[in-house]
């Protein structure tokens, strides 16, 4: 009979898997299997391989530092290239930019769908070195356009798309004064100094036409038409106040040689002035020259006796230029010695101002008009 050993029969045993270790097993090759389809999948989106086997650990990247790295890889700095325009001047960035985005365009890899795939449990941080690198001398810059101006900035302004014109300043109508007839003899004079505020009325909108002027009224009335610049001189009227209503006017009227005071230092502003003083201060102002045979002149007046010595050659003179205005031309009476009213000292001045050539000179019978030698 043949002893056996009893250790042969033990070493070999004949038994079944447990559970526990079936599902070890399976963890195991299930482990294997997903590590070899992620690997798979991320060789056929043009990652190597053999950087899974590499030995060299690859250093965890947080998820800011990862996103930092994408954008400094996808879209590097680019160094501009200046094209002078406009006759030396640059245009700031505008290839640069170009450049920056041709790079992307050529070299940008397609991870957006690859990352896309990735399951949960699978590690989607990316390193420096997993991004393709883009040689940026190959980068071809390419200008962009211009942007076009909005249609608010091609508009032109206003005050220079205006066609310019010569048309002279429009002259507002006159004053109506509520005394003064369509028919009055002194009408068209009154409404042409009116109309340019050469004159003025009263507060209730009257003229007062036939009202006598004294000194001073008329010292304002030429001043205010006149307005001829002169340096100012000193007054020493005895009786013109510092605070007298119209010492500026007589005293740019004595300035500019319309008005002259009394030998006992008075200027009498009180006083009403006579026509024939009208008429000198006139013909003084405007420095009219005295004709030579001023009798033959002042003949055409029925009253020429009635004319002040002092007077005759400033009369003749104002009579030569124009100047005289009367209200009746069929009696031929130039009146010397009268009250000068309001309408006849407006009618004066009118006249004084076209020998001034301020204004255009109108046609009126009132007009004096001297004898022509045929």
């Amino acid at each position: 009979m043949t002893n056996t050993n009893p250790s042969d029969r033990d070493s070999s045993p004949s038994r079944n898997l447990g559970f526990d270790e079936f599902i070890a097993i399976f963890v195991a090759f299930t482990t294997i299997g997903a590590i070899l389809w992620w690997s798979l999948s991320r060789q056929t989106n043009s990652w190597q391989f053999g950087k899974l086997l590499s030995t060299t650990p690859t250093s965890s990247v947080s998820p800011k530092s990862n996103i930092s790295d994408l954008q400094a890889a996808l879209f590097p700095t680019p160094t501009p290239t200046a094209t002078p325009t406009n006759g030396g001047e640059q245009n700031r960035d505008s290839t640069g930019i170009a450049a920056g985005i041709t790079g992307i365009t050529a070299g940008l890899p397609n991870i957006i769908g690859s990352q896309d795939k990735n399951t949960d449990n699978q590690d989607t941080s990316l390193s420096t070195s997993d991004l393709p690198q883009i040689d940026s001398s190959q980068i071809v810059p390419v200008p962009l356009p211009e942007s076009s101006p909005t249609p608010d900035a091609t508009k032109t302004p206003e005050s220079t798309a205006k066609t310019p014109t010569n048309k002279k300043s429009t002259i507002p109508p006159p004053i109506v004064f509520t005394d003064i007839p369509p028919n009055f003899w002194g009408d068209r004079f009154i409404k042409i100094l009116s109309q340019r505020g050469m004159i003025g009325g009263f507060e209730d909108y009257t003229f007062r036409p036939n009202q006598p002027v004294n000194r001073a009224q008329f010292a304002a009335m030429l001043n205010r038409a006149v307005d001829k610049q002169v340096p100012d001189k000193a007054l020493n009227f005895k009786d013109v106040s510092d605070d007298f209503w119209a010492k500026s006017a007589i005293q740019k009227g004595i300035s500019t040689g319309f008005l002259r005071g009394y030998p006992d230092e008075e200027f009498k502003p009180d006083r009403q002035i006579p026509r024939v003083e009208v008429l000198v201060a006139l013909a003084s102002g405007l420095n009219l020259p005295i004709p030579d045979n001023p009798e033959s002149i002042l003949s055409i007046y029925k009253d020429a006796k009635d004319i002040p010595k002092y007077a005759i050659g400033k009369v003749a003179a104002a009579t030569m230029n124009q100047l005289v205005i009367v209200q009746s031309p069929e009696q031929q009476l130039l009146s010397p010695n009268d009250k000068a009213t309001r309408g006849e000292v407006a009618a004066m001045i009118h006249q004084t101002l076209v020998r001034m050539k301020k204004l255009d000179p109108i046609e009126s019978p009132n007009i004096v008009r001297p004898k022509t030698s045929s």
